[in-house]
């Protein structure tokens, strides 16, 4: 077999030819698509077609992510400050004294943990764009990162 029946065999043309293991010689107007679309995909070029950009999230989903990624923050850092292993093993100490102490400073530290949480989701949805929104959830990192 000469090296152009190989060739012929291999090289193909389109997007699934690719995907099924073929080499897709690209065309002069696909290699200019590729040069003038450095970040463009494989299928991109090959289809010589950039794919939509997906549409900006609204203010509520926004809103809706930024809540949830506080909720999401601050149950970590009550989980990285009083391990819920460690809670439930003084929950069956006997010792009252050292259990108390525990048990108030968990107390004391999650309302804290939570006033945070609730101003930062007050902000949130007192928010009137994306760039609030960040910074809202920008202040609670801070606060949250010092308790």
């Amino acid at each position: 077999m000469e090296i152009a029946d190989i060739c012929a065999v291999v090289v193909k043309n389109t997007y699934e030819d690719y995907l099924a293991g073929g080499w897709v010689e690209l065309s002069d107007e696909q290699l200019a698509f590729r040069d003038g679309n450095p970040n463009a995909s494989v299928k991109e070029i090959i289809e010589m077609e950039l794919a939509p950009l997906p549409p900006e999230p609204t203010l509520e989903e926004l809103r809706a992510q930024a809540i949830h990624l506080v909720d999401r923050t601050a149950v970590a850092r009550k989980a990285e400050m009083y391990p819920p292993e460690v809670l439930i093993a003084k929950a069956y100490s006997k010792d009252a004294d050292e259990n108390a102490f525990y048990f108030d400073g968990f107390m004391e530290f999650s309302e804290r943990v939570e006033n945070a949480s609730e101003k930062a989701i007050n902000d949130i949805n007192d928010s009137k764009d994306g760039k609030d929104i960040n910074e809202a959830v920008d202040e609670f990192n801070q606060l949250i990162s010092m308790l």
